[in-house]
């Protein structure tokens, strides 16, 4: 559910502040998350002076990325199975594109909204 798209925009490394910018979408409720690696220069938080960073090989980004997505999937199960324990919809942003099992999608003014199961349809 929680996935990087396939092109550079969503995975891609910003010359002017050198962070390596990950943008994540989740396809059952449109939600996206962004993963900030920042390559550039390191300083001391109390005098402020800059640290060399001439070894970026132990900074370990498909981690940093498997961490942030057990993350995520551990939040996304949470806030389904809240939804469906009290029957709340949950309203899905213009990047959902799937419906998981049991669910139904509804239009409610402007937005759509992802029906959990009823209680007894369980």
């Amino acid at each position: 559910m929680w996935h990087i798209p396939n092109d550079e925009e969503h995975n891609h490394i910003d010359g002017r502040t050198h962070e390596h910018h990950i943008h994540m979408v989740n396809d059952v409720t449109g939600g996206q998350h962004d993963i900030i690696l920042r390559l550039g220069v390191d300083s001391c938080p109390h005098c402020k002076r800059p640290y060399p960073k001439d070894d970026l090989g132990q900074l370990d980004h498909i981690q940093a990325i498997q961490e942030a997505l057990e993350m995520l999937e551990k939040n996304h199960a949470a806030v389904m199975d809240y939804a469906a324990q009290r029957g709340i919809p949950i309203k899905v942003g213009p990047l959902h594109s799937r419906v998981p099992n049991g669910h139904r999608l509804a239009q409610s003014g402007k937005h759509k909204m992802l029906i959990p199961p009823r209680k007894q349809d369980k």
